[in-house]
C-alpha cells in the first residue's frame, strides 16, 4: 500500500471542492496523464489502527459492481497522523451547487428523474446489505449535461441485517427521521425513505430548517409544486410513524415513479 506522501506526489490539487469538521474534498489532476479525480483527506479522532470502515465499504461497494455510486481508484493511510486519502472518480458537481445554479427552477419532472435514479441506487446498495445514512443534496452528485446522478460519501453505512443502527453521531441531524431524533435509531429500510422525501422537497423548494424540530414537518408548504403526485409522493415519505412508513419498493411503486419507470421503459 503507497504511503500518503508518495500518492500525493502523483496528483496536483486544482481547487476545493468542499470542507467539512473531519475531511475536504479536493479536484485532483493526476500528473501522469492529466486525468481529474476527486481527492478526499480525512483525518479521525481515533488513533487507526486498521483500515478505516470508509475504505473497507468503498471496497464493499466496488466488489458488489454498482453503478450508481462514485469509484474508489486509490488510497493510502498515514497510521502516525492518524488520517487517509481516498482517490476517487469526480462527477461536475453536487445537487445543491447544480440546483442553486440554475436560472430557472427545477421541474418535477426532472425532480422524478434524480430521485428515481436515487432510489434505485439505494436499492442497489441495500442489496449487498448495506445502505446510505447521510443522505442529502452535498452527498447526491450529478451531470448536468446528461442529468446522471450518483451518490458519494460512504463515511456513514448501516447494515441492512440489523433492525436499526445507532446513529448518535451519525449523518446529518437536520435529515434526521423522527425515531433517529428521538431515539437515535436508524433503520436502513425505513428512516431512509424520510431522507429521500426531504431530498426531493428541497430540489423544488428549499426545506425551511428553522422551523423543522424533532422531525416535525406538519407546517410545510408547496408553493412550487404543481404535480398532485409529487406531493403525495413526499406526504408518503414523511410519514413520522416509522412502523408505517413504507420501505424503498414500494416507493418505486408510488404514482410519481411508477409513471417515470414506464415512459423510460417505452422509450427503451
Amino acid at each position: 500500500m503507497d504511503t500518503v506522501a508518495s500518492l500525493l506526489e502523483r496528483y496536483y490539487i486544482e481547487n476545493l471542492i468542499e470542507t467539512g469538521s473531519t475531511a475536504r474534498v479536493m479536484k485532483a489532476v493526476r500528473s501522469l496523464d492529466g486525468k481529474v479525480f476527486a481527492m478526499k483527506v480525512a483525518k479521525t479522532v481515533n488513533t487507526i489502527t486498521s483500515i478505516p470502515e470508509e475504505i473497507l465499504i468503498n471496497q464493499e461497494l466496488m466488489a458488489a459492481d454498482i453503478k450508481g455510486v462514485t469509484q474508489m481508484h486509490e488510497y493510502a493511510i498515514d497510521f502516525e497522523m492518524n488520517r487517509y486519502v481516498i482517490i476517487m472518480e469526480c462527477m461536475p458537481m453536487d445537487l445543491h451547487t447544480y440546483v442553486s445554479r440554475r436560472a430557472t427552477p427545477i421541474t418535477e419532472e426532472e425532480c422524478c428523474h434524480i430521485i428515481c435514479q436515487v432510489v434505485k441506487i439505494l436499492l442497489d446498495m441495500q442489496k449487498v446489505g448495506m445502505q446510505h445514512m447521510d443522505l442529502k443534496m452535498e452527498n447526491v452528485l450529478i451531470d448536468p449535461l446528461t442529468k446522471e446522478v450518483k451518490l458519494c460519501d460512504f463515511g456513514h453505512i448501516a447494515k441492512v441485517e440489523h433492525l436499526w443502527t445507532d446513529s448518535k453521531s451519525k449523518g446529518t441531524h437536520i435529515y434526521w427521521a423522527p425515531e433517529t431524533v428521538k431515539e437515535r435509531r436508524f433503520y436502513p429500510t425505513r428512516s431512509i425513505v424520510w431522507q429521500v422525501g426531504l431530498l426531493a422537497y428541497d430540489i423544488i423548494q428549499e426545506v425551511p430548517w428553522e422551523m423543522y424540530k424533532d422531525g416535525n414537518l406538519s407546517d410545510l408548504t408547496f408553493e412550487r409544486f404543481t404535480c398532485g403526485k409529487a406531493i403525495s409522493f413526499i406526504y408518503i415519505c414523511l410519514e413520522p410513524d416509522v412502523r408505517i412508513r413504507v420501505d424503498l419498493y414500494r416507493l418505486l411503486q408510488t404514482s410519481w415513479l411508477d409513471e417515470k419507470n414506464n415512459n423510460e421503459m417505452i422509450c427503451s
